[in-house]
């Protein structure tokens, strides 16, 4: 029975395991039957890949086949091209050589009528159309014909007489003051060879003109002065140089279109040079009559030290100095305007200061003169009007209210002093004043402030000894 039992129990167990192996190999067969279909429909793929490759040959024979034939067709091209630019090259130098033929042709015929062309113009003073016509004959160079050396040699000659007559003209403008022909010719010099007699007549003319505009007004300045006039409340010698200055001014403007237009910058530097040059004797003029008539040195020497001044001498100083003032203001505007005008020509930046212009001895003598004088009477009227205002200090009381008005005052001609030394444009009459204003400041009204805070009442004292710490 046992080995009954166990034989049993062995036959079980090999038929479980066959059918776990039987179905192990029937998932293997369905497994690879996958794998086989798979790979069935790849070959199909790979075979339609491989058909389509053989249908593509003959196609990739054809296109290598073309290209080929393509390749041929654009080396034959390029022989062409090469060939027609070579063509074209020979083509353009023919024409290059017709043209230039035909010039010559045109030059040579033009040479033997231009003589009298010019001598026709010339004869009805038509200045323009002659050097026009022996500026474009004039370079034709001669070859070996007699007719053309002689017809040269005539036009030079020609050209010869065109300057002289356009000189003789010009100077004849000049003299007869028409700006009109003296423009019109002095720009005709261009044309002829004569560029920088052009820029120096016309330059000369308009120094000529401001110099006789700026001796009519000093004239009438010293007409004016030999009838006693005094200006009264018109600044009169700095209207008179204001006028002198616009004349010049206002050439500079005139002149500067038409020397850009035909001479260039150089041209228009000399003119201003010029024009500025032509100005300053009357510029002078004015600035020495202003101090001869003024009796400005006597002043000096009368009020320099002067502790006190009468009213009517204080005004007069006041009127006095503001018409130095002005002045000076109006000579270092004019000297700006006409810097600006120099660096504009050149084509540079906004000037940096006034000292570019050419020094005129004259006026620098005339205006240090005034500043060395202008110096010491704003220095006397400064300290007389600081202390008459320290005199007249008073007191407004009201109840327990007391003010005082010498600040204000004081103030009011410090400020005014220094302004006006400041429109001067002269560091010298600046620094001077400043240091003047400093020491009027720390000494005669700081004494007078501490004395008028000392007699107050209560605190007075107090602050009286603060101001002067601060002071």
């Amino acid at each position: 029975y046992r080995q009954c039992s166990s034989w049993h129990h062995g036959t079980m167990t090999s038929v479980a395991a066959m059918e776990g192996q039987l179905r192990e190999l029937k998932e293997k067969a369905a497994a690879s039957a996958v794998v086989l279909r798979g790979l069935i429909e790849k070959g199909s793929e790979i075979e339609a890949k491989v058909q389509s490759k053989r249908n593509i040959r003959p196609m990739v024979l054809e296109l290598r086949s073309e290209a080929a034939t393509l390749t041929g067709k654009l080396v034959d091209s390029s022989t062409v091209v090469q060939q027609v630019v070579e063509s074209v090259r020979v083509l353009d130098k023919a024409q290059a050589n017709t043209r230039k033929a035909l010039d010559r042709t045109v030059d040579v015929v033009g040479l033997k009528s231009c003589v009298e062309e010019v001598s026709t113009a010339m004869a009805h003073e038509e200045w323009e159309q002659a050097a026009t016509s022996i500026q474009r004959y004039l370079h034709v160079a001669p070859e070996d014909s007699v007719t053309e050396e002689a017809a040269l040699q005539s036009l030079q000659k020609s050209l010869e007489e065109l300057r002289r007559v356009v000189q003789e003209k010009c100077q004849d403008a000049a003299e007869a003051r028409d700006q009109a022909a003296v423009v019109r010719f002095c720009g005709l010099m261009t044309q002829i060879g004569l560029e920088m007699d052009g820029v120096s007549r016309f330059t000369q003319f308009l120094g000529m003109r401001v110099q006789a505009g700026a001796e009519e007004h000093v004239a009438g300045l010293k007409s004016m002065v030999n009838m006693g006039a005094t200006g009264g409340n018109v600044a009169l010698y700095a209207k008179a140089l204001t006028s002198v200055l616009e004349v010049a001014a206002s050439a500079v403007a005139e002149g500067e279109e038409l020397m850009h237009k035909n001479f260039g910058p150089d041209g228009h530097q000399q003119m201003v040079q010029v024009v500025y040059s032509k100005a300053a004797p009357s510029i002078a003029d004015v600035l020495e009559l202003m101090y001869n008539t003024k009796s400005v040195k006597a002043k000096i020497s009368k009020y320099r030290d002067a502790t006190q001044l009468d009213h009517k001498v204080a005004l007069e100083l006041d009127v006095l100095l503001e018409e130095i003032s002005l002045c000076l203001q109006r000579l270092e505007q004019f000297n700006w305007f006409l810097a600006s005008k120099l660096h504009a020509a050149k084509g540079d930046a906004i000037p940096s200061s006034a000292n570019d212009l050419p020094r005129v001895v004259a006026i620098d003598v005339k205006k240090a003169e005034l500043i060395s004088g202008y110096i010491p009477l704003e220095e006397a009227f400064l300290r007389h009007s600081v202390e008459k205002a320290i005199r007249s200090n008073h007191h407004d009381t009201d109840d327990d209210t007391k003010t005082s008005v010498v600040v204000d005052e004081v103030f009011f001609v410090l400020k005014k002093c220094t302004r006006r030394a400041l429109a001067t444009s002269s560091v010298n009459a600046m620094g001077d004043v400043i240091m003047y204003v400093h020491q009027l400041l720390v000494t005669t009204y700081k004494d007078a402030l501490e004395a008028t805070l000392a007699a107050t009442q209560g605190t007075g004292g107090e602050l009286a000894g603060q101001v002067s710490a601060q002071l």
